[in-house]
């Protein structure tokens, strides 16, 4: 947990991605430790040492290890369990955002709201698998702020740790961050019973007749869980495919993004080939 929060301190704040996320860690750390730090001021210097708290992430990084440690036993056990549940999911998201600090540019968040609603659930997610959905979560939110909103929160707040694995792994198979041919349903293990689950949750549309369509042409991909599909149309330029699939919901199309579950070899090859049949005489497809 010591090192967590050297991590924390240490974070390279001269890239955009990296500053909004010290900006979270900031206001985390801060809305849930300012009260216990009041508390600990007692004496007039309370009121400058308040500011440099509320202004000073290193500050607030710095009261958080003495928090953690509770050297005195002064603070409640459940607290302090609470602020390690809250650092762990930083340090993942700080993880999760690591590539994303290369970039020159980040979408800009100016509301609090979300992040308020946020740090006063994960506080209390002490799984460790949960902390990993939630830093993910937290993760997208920061660098697609417009993606994640109040209600992907409450979604994934409301999951149980059961359908969370569920769904993730369901997830896995979804080809472009939008659809499943339904023909392939039945062609891998347990996949029909975990679409139930994602039926009830709402993350697929409801029914079987749904086509997803796109025009392709030399050198179009699709995207898949660990895995990138080459599709390459027969006839020259565009040529337009399609495939009768289950959907993703809008809600499923976020909570699919923060899904980390790969395919197997066999179950991308099956894909591939499911999609060569569909696609005969149209378009050729490959694993690259």
């Amino acid at each position: 947990m010591e090192d967590a929060l050297v991590v924390l301190a240490s974070l390279p704040c001269l890239a955009p991605v990296a500053k909004q996320m010290l900006n979270a860690i900031s206001y985390g750390l801060k809305r849930y430790l300012e009260p216990y730090f009041i508390a600990r001021e007692e004496k007039i210097k309370a009121k400058t040492e308040l500011e440099i708290f509320r202004t000073n992430p290193l500050r607030q990084i710095q009261f958080a290890q003495e928090f953690i440690h509770n050297t005195d036993g002064r603070y409640p056990s459940e607290a302090v369990q609470e602020m390690k549940n809250t650092i762990n999911i930083l340090l993942g998201a700080v993880n999760y955002t690591k590539d994303a600090n290369k970039e020159e540019s980040a979408p800009k968040e100016d509301n609090n709201e979300w992040y308020a609603r946020f740090f006063d659930e994960a506080k209390y997610i002490s799984d460790q698998e949960l902390q990993d959905v939630w830093a993910r979560l937290l993760a997208e939110r920061i660098t697609n702020p417009k993606g994640i909103n109040n209600r992907v929160l409450y979604f994934i707040r409301d999951m149980s740790k059961d359908e969370i694995e569920t769904v993730c792994r369901a997830l896995r198979v979804f080809v472009n961050n939008s659809f499943i041919p339904n023909n392939i349903i039945d062609k891998i293990s347990n996949l029909s019973q975990d679409l139930v689950t994602l039926f009830s949750l709402g993350i697929i549309t409801p029914g079987s007749s749904f086509c997803w369509s796109a025009y392709v042409e030399k050198g179009s991909t699709l995207d898949g869980h660990g895995v990138t599909y080459e599709v390459s149309p027969i006839a020259e330029g565009k040529t337009e495919i399609e495939v009768d699939c289950y959907c993703l919901t809008p809600e499923g199309v976020v909570i699919n993004r923060l899904s980390n579950e790969c395919l197997s070899k066999d179950e991308a090859k099956l894909i591939c080939d499911t999609l060569n049949e569909k696609w005969k005489g149209k378009a050729t497809v490959k694993i690259i």
